[in-house]
């Protein structure tokens, strides 16, 4: 048996109770996400279920289409998935939710097992910094204790008799007396402590050898850590791609309504409903616009970069003196929300130029909604911002700063759109607080 495994047993008793204790209360602060796993799972086994009657109604839709059923029939099923598509995003939010949570987790239990590890490591590196002094002392202890031995065989029994004989009086006797006495003490005691320090040494190696095997099992566990992180991860990121195609799948599904309630009659019931709930799903759209605005843009009191001149004025965004409004805010005719002003060309509007009504920053470009179609948001500081629907083209980028008459775009009827124009917004944020003005209050026709 190696000198060094004498001594590894007492530290390591010490080690594995100091560990139990340690990962007794990170289990506590980090628990495994075992009930996340599950409410993954059954949200999982909801979505599938959905895929499932998304998948049915498609059907449905396609044998519509070919026996030429009625639209009421063709609405319901879109509905129906529409429905389901929505239902399939909201359950893509909590499932990525829950996986993001998940993760969180796993890398704090990862954290503390790294720092586990560490400190295990440097308690290793002291302890065998202790072995090595101990097998040093051990050594020196041994060497003397063989030097005694040694001294003793070749002076013998008599040697010692010889030293008292020699004695010259009494007081010589009893002081040679006492020096074998403390000689034989001696001894006994180097004995004595050599024999501690092997004990020692070998409860020390034990210790040593548990605090390794612990460390190796931390390290294992911190490795299948770092796999189920590694799918959580993975599992993400396709989560965020199905809610993507989702999201542009209810899109098309809600451009395909808004085509089917054009050729209702308006004064049927499938008609007003199918009105009421796109004016909800609209109301929607703005509040979402309304979110990215108090998130992302400028509020008042903050200023664009130096390089975009505001006066603060806005103008016209259809620079023709032949324009009309077709449509007022804040309301449509039929008393429906209307959160903005529709600009129209005497003539043609289709194909006329757009211009930014300030200078500032595209803060947003979008194509194909089914309700805006292709729009822009400015935002021009300050907690200044206009919009810029249904058009049939968009000659800037997001991100991109423009200045105050700049071509941004072309008029068009895309999204929810009867005819082609220029829906035109004005929005201002104040600490988060995004509200929609009147644009007329702000710009006024050519003359």
């Amino acid at each position: 048996m190696r000198k060094t495994d004498c001594s590894t047993r007492m530290i390591r008793g010490i080690f594995c109770v100091i560990l139990a204790v340690s990962i007794a209360f990170a289990s506590a602060l980090f628990p495994l996400p075992v009930q996340a796993a599950q409410t993954v799972e059954q949200l999982e086994a909801k979505y599938d279920k959905l895929e499932k009657q998304i998948k049915d109604n498609e059907k449905k839709l396609s044998q519509n289409a070919e026996n030429r059923v009625e639209t009421k029939d063709k609405i319901s099923s879109l509905e129906s998935q529409i429905s389901d598509l929505n239902s399939q995003i909201d359950i893509l939010d909590q499932k990525i939710s829950a996986l993001n949570s998940d993760i969180q987790g796993l890398n704090s239990h990862i954290q503390s097992l790294d720092a586990e590890i560490e400190g295990i490591n440097a308690q290793i590196t002291s302890t065998k910094i202790d072995i090595s002094m101990s097998e040093t002392t051990i050594d020196m202890t041994y060497q003397k204790v063989l030097e005694r031995m040694r001294m003793s065989y070749m002076m013998g029994a008599s040697s010692d008799l010889e030293l008292l004989i020699g004695a010259q009086s009494l007081s010589d006797i009893l002081t040679r007396q006492q020096y074998l006495k403390n000689a034989a003490e001696y001894d006994d005691a180097l004995i004595h402590s050599l024999e501690e320090d092997i004990d020692k040494l070998h409860e020390m190696n034990i210790t040593l050898d548990a605090a390794m095997e612990r460390v190796n099992l931390k390290k294992a566990e911190i490795e299948k850590q770092k796999k189920d992180l590694q799918a959580k991860q993975a599992n993400v990121q396709s989560s965020a791609n199905d809610l993507a195609s989702k999201k542009y799948s209810v899109n098309v599904k809600r451009g395909d309504a808004v085509a089917m309630l054009r050729t209702l009659d308006k004064q049927s019931e499938e008609y007003k409903r199918m009105s009421k709930q796109l004016a909800a799903e609209k109301e929607k759209v703005a509040a979402e616009i309304d979110a990215l605005i108090a998130a992302q843009g400028s509020s008042q009191g903050q200023e664009m970069a130096a390089d975009i001149k505001n006066d603060g004025t806005l103008i016209w965004p259809l620079p023709y003196k032949n324009c009309y409004i077709s449509a007022y805010f804040p309301a449509y005719s039929d008393g429906s929300p209307h959160h903005g002003v529709d600009m129209c060309v005497s003539g043609g509007t289709y194909g006329k130029n757009i211009v930014a009504a300030q200078s500032g920053k595209a803060m947003t470009v979008g194509y194909g909604h089914w309700s805006m179609g292709n729009y822009i948001i400015l935002d021009h500081g300050n907690g200044l911002f206009t919009a810029y629907y249904h058009c049939s083209q968009i000659l800037i980028s997001q991100g991109q700063t423009v200045k105050q008459g700049q071509v941004i775009a072309k008029a068009g009827q895309t999204g929810n759109a009867t005819g082609p124009h220029l829906h035109f917004e004005v929005r201002t944020n104040k600490n988060g607080n995004v509200t929609r003005m009147n644009p007329l209050n702000y710009v006024s026709m050519p003359k």
